[in-house]
């Protein structure tokens, strides 16, 4: 590690661990994603998101409870729902949309562009973070094991709350309400 000109760790706890043996600056970035600033990434966005305020639901596994949940909002805000997973079922009832073929410059969009975001993903996450997402929740099923590194990145961030309770049983206006201060996660973004 020592011939390296730079070192960057995503966990605290091995930064820590690493800069008790080795004699140089360790960096933490909680993923690689948010070493690209802003701009680059939003050049990168396909502009395919409708113009319309919509929520985006983008979870990497189907998962009934949160599409559940995700309609419920929808029908509480009166806005449409938009589900991008790569195998998500096609609506039921037709009530929502589905998108199974976006790709990374489409992804990024729908996430720009969003009213709300709700994300089982830790990138959709990272994603909502750097694309200044209007508002967004991330979820973490029970038994899921990877949802520590979820919780990291909102610790990090200061936004523990906006961490969906695993009841799923909050509503718009509780969610809608509970604004991200842009200007608090800017100075982190940009430490």
């Amino acid at each position: 590690i020592e011939q390296y000109d730079m070192v960057s760790v995503r966990e605290a706890e091995l930064k820590t661990y690493l800069e008790t043996f080795v004699n140089k600056k360790i960096t933490r970035v909680a993923d690689p994603s948010f070493l690209l600033d802003r701009k680059s990434w939003k050049e990168i966005s396909a502009n395919v998101a409708p113009v319309t305020p919509y929520i985006l639901l983008f979870e990497l596994a189907h998962n009934k409870e949160l599409v559940a949940f995700c309609k419920r909002m929808m029908q509480q805000a009166n806005i449409p729902l938009i589900v991008l997973g790569q195998n998500e079922p096609e609506s039921a009832d037709n009530s929502y949309t589905v998108v199974n073929d976006a790709g990374p410059r489409q992804f990024i969009d729908y996430i720009k562009n969003a009213e709300m975001v709700i994300t089982d993903s830790f990138h959709g996450t990272v994603f909502s973070i750097i694309m200044e997402a209007n508002n967004f929740y991330s979820y973490i099923a029970t038994g899921n094991v990877k949802g520590s590194r979820i919780t990291d990145l909102l610790k990090l961030f200061h936004i523990e709350n906006h961490l969906l309770n695993p009841d799923l049983k909050q509503s718009w206006l509780e969610l809608f309400n509970n604004k991200i201060d842009k200007i608090a996660i800017d100075q982190i973004y940009y430490s």
